[in-house]
Protein backbone atom coordinates (compact mmCIF):
# COMPACT_ATOMS: atom_id res chain seq x y z
CA UNK A 1 0.00 0.00 0.00
CA UNK A 2 2.72 2.20 0.61
CA UNK A 3 4.73 1.88 -2.45
CA UNK A 4 1.19 2.32 -4.60
CA UNK A 5 0.45 5.55 -2.24
CA UNK A 6 4.44 6.76 -3.10
CA UNK A 7 3.86 6.17 -6.77
CA UNK A 8 0.20 7.83 -7.09
CA UNK A 9 1.25 11.13 -4.96
CA UNK A 10 4.69 11.13 -7.62
CA UNK A 11 2.39 10.77 -10.51
CA UNK A 12 0.49 13.59 -9.09
CA UNK A 13 3.11 16.26 -8.82
CA UNK A 14 4.19 15.57 -12.32
CA UNK A 15 3.34 18.70 -14.66
CA UNK A 16 0.22 18.21 -16.55
CA UNK A 17 -0.82 14.97 -14.33
CA UNK A 18 -4.39 16.75 -14.05
CA UNK A 19 -6.21 18.23 -16.90
CA UNK A 20 -9.89 19.95 -17.13
CA UNK A 21 -12.31 19.36 -20.07
CA UNK A 22 -15.39 21.33 -20.52
CA UNK A 23 -18.75 19.60 -19.27
CA UNK A 24 -19.92 18.22 -22.77
CA UNK A 25 -23.84 18.22 -23.64
CA UNK A 26 -26.28 15.81 -22.12
CA UNK A 27 -26.24 13.32 -25.18
CA UNK A 28 -22.21 13.33 -25.32
CA UNK A 29 -21.90 10.83 -22.44
CA UNK A 30 -25.38 8.27 -23.30
CA UNK A 31 -23.69 7.86 -26.84
CA UNK A 32 -20.27 7.82 -25.44
CA UNK A 33 -21.16 5.09 -23.03
CA UNK A 34 -23.40 3.15 -25.56
CA UNK A 35 -20.60 3.22 -28.22
CA UNK A 36 -18.25 1.37 -25.62
CA UNK A 37 -20.64 -1.14 -24.42
CA UNK A 38 -21.27 -2.47 -28.12
CA UNK A 39 -17.36 -2.36 -28.92
CA UNK A 40 -16.82 -4.33 -25.65
CA UNK A 41 -19.28 -6.62 -24.86
CA UNK A 42 -20.60 -7.16 -28.44
CA UNK A 43 -19.27 -10.49 -30.42
CA UNK A 44 -17.77 -10.94 -33.67
CA UNK A 45 -16.88 -8.00 -36.30
CA UNK A 46 -20.10 -6.31 -35.42
CA UNK A 47 -19.27 -5.30 -33.13
CA UNK A 48 -17.28 -2.37 -34.52
CA UNK A 49 -20.22 -0.90 -35.40
CA UNK A 50 -20.27 0.76 -31.41
CA UNK A 51 -16.71 3.03 -32.84
CA UNK A 52 -18.78 5.27 -34.72
CA UNK A 53 -21.13 6.69 -31.75
CA UNK A 54 -18.13 6.80 -29.90
CA UNK A 55 -16.21 9.10 -32.71
CA UNK A 56 -19.23 11.09 -33.00
CA UNK A 57 -19.32 11.68 -29.05
CA UNK A 58 -16.15 12.62 -28.96
CA UNK A 59 -17.17 14.98 -32.16
CA UNK A 60 -19.88 16.53 -30.38
CA UNK A 61 -17.86 16.78 -27.00
CA UNK A 62 -15.26 19.01 -28.87
CA UNK A 63 -17.62 21.29 -30.49
CA UNK A 64 -20.07 21.80 -27.36
CA UNK A 65 -20.52 25.53 -25.97
CA UNK A 66 -20.67 26.89 -22.56
CA UNK A 67 -23.61 29.39 -21.45
CA UNK A 68 -22.40 32.59 -22.16
CA UNK A 69 -23.92 34.06 -18.96
CA UNK A 70 -24.30 32.63 -15.64
CA UNK A 71 -26.17 33.47 -12.77
CA UNK A 72 -26.44 31.87 -9.54
CA UNK A 73 -30.18 30.86 -7.96
CA UNK A 74 -29.94 33.71 -5.44
CA UNK A 75 -28.41 36.18 -7.13
CA UNK A 76 -24.98 35.85 -5.34
CA UNK A 77 -22.82 35.43 -8.51
CA UNK A 78 -22.69 36.04 -11.88
CA UNK A 79 -20.09 34.49 -14.41
CA UNK A 80 -19.51 36.13 -18.30
CA UNK A 81 -17.61 33.99 -20.82
CA UNK A 82 -15.16 35.70 -22.48
CA UNK A 83 -11.60 35.13 -24.41
CA UNK A 84 -9.50 34.53 -21.50
CA UNK A 85 -12.54 32.13 -19.87
CA UNK A 86 -14.80 32.69 -16.98
CA UNK A 87 -15.18 36.07 -15.61
CA UNK A 88 -16.73 36.29 -12.15
CA UNK A 89 -18.42 39.40 -10.82
CA UNK A 90 -17.01 38.67 -7.18
CA UNK A 91 -13.43 37.38 -5.62
CA UNK A 92 -15.37 36.23 -2.98
CA UNK A 93 -18.12 34.02 -1.76
CA UNK A 94 -20.57 31.95 -3.50
CA UNK A 95 -16.84 29.45 -3.82
CA UNK A 96 -19.31 26.44 -4.15
CA UNK A 97 -21.07 27.54 -7.10
CA UNK A 98 -17.58 29.20 -8.79
CA UNK A 99 -15.96 26.29 -8.16
CA UNK A 100 -18.68 24.03 -10.10
CA UNK A 101 -18.87 26.62 -12.87
CA UNK A 102 -15.42 26.59 -13.35
CA UNK A 103 -14.82 22.85 -13.57
CA UNK A 104 -17.01 22.65 -15.97
CA UNK A 105 -16.00 25.43 -18.32
CA UNK A 106 -13.05 23.16 -18.04
CA UNK A 107 -11.32 26.00 -16.33
CA UNK A 108 -8.35 25.23 -14.01
CA UNK A 109 -7.81 28.81 -12.25
CA UNK A 110 -9.85 29.84 -8.95
CA UNK A 111 -12.24 32.15 -8.23
CA UNK A 112 -10.30 35.57 -7.24
CA UNK A 113 -8.02 34.84 -10.78
CA UNK A 114 -11.54 34.52 -12.14
CA UNK A 115 -12.87 37.89 -11.06
CA UNK A 116 -9.97 39.43 -12.34
CA UNK A 117 -11.04 39.40 -15.71
CA UNK A 118 -13.89 41.09 -14.83
CA UNK A 119 -13.29 44.30 -16.34
CA UNK A 120 -15.32 47.09 -14.13
CA UNK A 121 -15.62 47.04 -9.93
CA UNK A 122 -17.38 50.22 -8.77
CA UNK A 123 -18.26 50.00 -5.17
CA UNK A 124 -21.03 47.25 -4.92
CA UNK A 125 -21.35 47.59 -8.58
CA UNK A 126 -19.93 45.02 -11.04
CA UNK A 127 -20.22 46.09 -14.72
CA UNK A 128 -19.63 44.08 -18.01
CA UNK A 129 -20.81 44.19 -21.67
CA UNK A 130 -21.75 41.59 -23.33
CA UNK A 131 -22.66 41.96 -27.15
CA UNK A 132 -25.14 44.58 -27.16
CA UNK A 133 -26.36 44.05 -23.59
CA UNK A 134 -25.11 44.70 -20.29
CA UNK A 135 -24.65 42.77 -17.50
CA UNK A 136 -24.71 44.80 -14.03
CA UNK A 137 -24.23 42.78 -10.92
CA UNK A 138 -25.24 44.69 -7.57
CA UNK A 139 -23.24 42.68 -5.18
CA UNK A 140 -23.39 45.10 -1.74
CA UNK A 141 -27.13 46.09 -0.23
CA UNK A 142 -26.27 49.82 0.05
CA UNK A 143 -25.58 50.12 -4.10
CA UNK A 144 -28.27 47.84 -4.61
CA UNK A 145 -30.81 49.98 -2.66
CA UNK A 146 -29.36 53.28 -4.19
CA UNK A 147 -28.72 52.34 -7.84
CA UNK A 148 -31.74 53.32 -9.92
CA UNK A 149 -30.83 52.86 -13.93
CA UNK A 150 -32.86 50.72 -16.13
CA UNK A 151 -32.16 51.13 -19.38
CA UNK A 152 -32.94 48.73 -22.41
CA UNK A 153 -30.47 46.56 -22.68
CA UNK A 154 -29.28 46.30 -19.21
CA UNK A 155 -29.59 42.97 -17.11
CA UNK A 156 -29.52 43.74 -13.74
CA UNK A 157 -28.85 41.09 -11.14
CA UNK A 158 -29.29 41.94 -7.48
CA UNK A 159 -29.39 39.26 -4.39
CA UNK A 160 -31.49 41.24 -2.42
CA UNK A 161 -35.46 42.16 -3.27
CA UNK A 162 -35.75 45.74 -4.94
CA UNK A 163 -37.49 47.47 -7.76
CA UNK A 164 -36.55 49.26 -10.93
CA UNK A 165 -38.86 51.20 -13.33
CA UNK A 166 -37.62 50.84 -16.82
CA UNK A 167 -36.96 48.41 -19.66
CA UNK A 168 -34.01 47.00 -18.28
CA UNK A 169 -34.34 43.50 -17.63
CA UNK A 170 -34.34 43.14 -13.58
CA UNK A 171 -33.56 39.82 -11.42
CA UNK A 172 -33.56 39.99 -7.57
CA UNK A 173 -33.91 38.03 -4.88
CA UNK A 174 -37.88 37.33 -4.75
CA UNK A 175 -37.45 36.61 -8.54
CA UNK A 176 -34.83 34.80 -8.44
CA UNK A 177 -36.57 32.86 -6.00
CA UNK A 178 -39.05 31.41 -8.11
CA UNK A 179 -36.67 30.82 -11.58
CA UNK A 180 -33.86 29.51 -10.39
CA UNK A 181 -30.34 29.84 -11.58
CA UNK A 182 -30.47 31.78 -15.19
CA UNK A 183 -28.48 30.76 -18.40
CA UNK A 184 -28.22 33.77 -20.86
CA UNK A 185 -28.13 33.04 -24.73
CA UNK A 186 -28.04 35.93 -27.21
CA UNK A 187 -31.69 36.46 -27.33
CA UNK A 188 -32.70 33.50 -24.77
CA UNK A 189 -32.77 33.22 -21.06
CA UNK A 190 -33.57 29.76 -19.56
CA UNK A 191 -34.15 29.58 -15.88
CA UNK A 192 -33.40 26.69 -13.98
CA UNK A 193 -37.46 25.93 -13.19
CA UNK A 194 -38.20 25.21 -17.20
CA UNK A 195 -35.36 22.80 -17.00
CA UNK A 196 -36.27 21.02 -13.94
CA UNK A 197 -40.02 22.03 -13.72
CA UNK A 198 -42.55 23.22 -10.44
CA UNK A 199 -41.18 20.50 -7.69
CA UNK A 200 -42.18 20.86 -3.86
CA UNK A 201 -38.12 21.62 -2.91
CA UNK A 202 -38.31 24.77 -5.81
CA UNK A 203 -41.25 26.05 -5.44
CA UNK A 204 -41.76 29.70 -5.35
CA UNK A 205 -43.95 29.74 -2.43
CA UNK A 206 -41.35 27.47 -0.65
CA UNK A 207 -38.82 29.91 -0.94
CA UNK A 208 -40.84 32.92 -0.05
CA UNK A 209 -41.78 31.27 3.11
CA UNK A 210 -38.30 30.67 3.93
CA UNK A 211 -37.23 34.04 2.87
CA UNK A 212 -39.70 35.15 5.97
CA UNK A 213 -38.37 33.12 7.93
CA UNK A 214 -34.96 34.12 7.05
CA UNK A 215 -35.87 37.56 8.13
CA UNK A 216 -38.12 36.94 10.82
Amino acid sequence: IRWILAIAEWVAGLDGARSFVSSPDPVVLPLLVIGALTVILWQGKARMVGVLPVILAGMMWMASERPQVLIAENGALVGVLTDEGRALSKPRGAGFVARIWLENDGDRVGQPAAAARWPTFDTGVARMQVGTREVIHLTRKRAAQSFDECQAGQIIISPYDGALDGPCQFYDAGKLAGLGSLVLLENQVITAAQRSGQRVWNSPRRHNRAARTKSN
